[in-house]
């Protein structure tokens, strides 16, 4: 098999269930192929909207000698699956809006996983919201952990959630944003990508303050709000009690 990238490594570590794993939007298969053969998952399903990554999906299993134990499926998200068909769902590599309408779709099949595994690569404060704040199907999550990687000069959170019996609220906008888990560990990666994107956004205002228009005045608000939200977030990050 090939070697991981250190997006899907961190994926794959983030995942603590076991029995049949269903992975959303698969790509190339990595995640069920190494989940299955370490022994973890006794069955996988490698699902995708589009039948030519499947194709490639299933090439892959067959080449690893998975196919008894990993099956391929044509499905929109979660539609092609059934409720408690699967234990632990992975929906990774997708934009936030993307994850999200996948999970709010099939209200009844989220809310039977015992664990997701989520990685949306956008508008991951929304993704949040969505996760803690639905009853899917009347099941309730909760964030259990959270880990971040950079690889070739991007960034990206994974979110392990869990059933949980009540609403999670978090306590403050910006955790919503940078992870609730990953500012109480200190995360280092995180805490590079705070420096980094609040250096980006100083850069991005002195130019906008040159000019002038009703957008521009607008969108000087919008990252200036986002600017207010990471040092927040440094703060927090740099006071957050290990011990807790």
């Amino acid at each position: 098999m090939n070697k991981l990238s250190e997006r899907l490594q961190v994926i794959c570590s983030m995942i603590r269930g076991s029995g049949t794993l269903a992975d959303i939007g698969c790509d190339h298969a990595y995640v069920p192929i190494r989940m299955v053969k370490s022994g973890q998952f006794s069955r996988a399903v490698a699902s995708d909207v589009r039948p030519g990554p499947l194709q490639i999906a299933a090439e892959h299993i067959r080449a690893e000698n998975c196919s008894d134990r990993i099956s391929v499926r044509l499905s929109d998200g979660l539609a092609g699956f059934v409720p408690g068909e699967a234990d632990t769902a992975v929906i990774a590599g997708m934009g936030g809006r993307l994850t999200g309408r996948i999970l709010l779709a099939s209200p009844a099949v989220t809310g039977a996983m015992k664990e997701l595994i989520l990685e949306p690569q956008s508008d991951l404060a929304w993704v949040r919201h969505t996760l803690l704040e639905t009853a899917f199907g009347g099941q309730y999550f909760r964030i259990a952990d959270e880990d971040m990687v950079e690889e070739d000069g991007k960034y990206y959170q994974v979110i392990r959630a869990v059933p949980s019996e009540e609403k999670e609220v978090l306590s403050f906008a910006y955790e919503y944003s940078y992870g609730p888990v990953l500012l109480q560990k200190r995360h280092p990666v995180l805490r590079q990508f705070l420096i980094r994107r609040e250096a980006q956004l100083q850069k991005v205002l002195v130019n906008l303050e040159k000019k002038e228009s009703v957008r521009i005045r607008l969108r000087i608000g919008e990252l200036e709000q986002e600017r207010q939200m990471i040092r927040a977030a440094k703060e927090r990050y740099e006071t957050a009690d290990l011990c807790e």
